[in-house]
Formats: structure tokens, C-alpha cells, sequence
């Protein structure tokens, strides 16, 4: 569970900044 949860936090992070470089 944890090791899914950090990877799950990592994508969201990876998510985020393409995001903002979009913008």
C-alpha cells in the first residue's frame, strides 16, 4: 500500500507539472 501510494503521489506530481508547463 505504501509503495503504491508513492507512486501514485509521484504521478500526481508529474501530472501537476505538466500542467503548469502547459500553461
Amino acid at each position: 500500500m505504501r509503495i503504491l501510494h508513492t507512486s501514485d503521489w509521484h504521478l500526481g506530481q508529474n501530472f501537476y507539472s505538466k500542467s503548469r508547463e502547459a500553461e
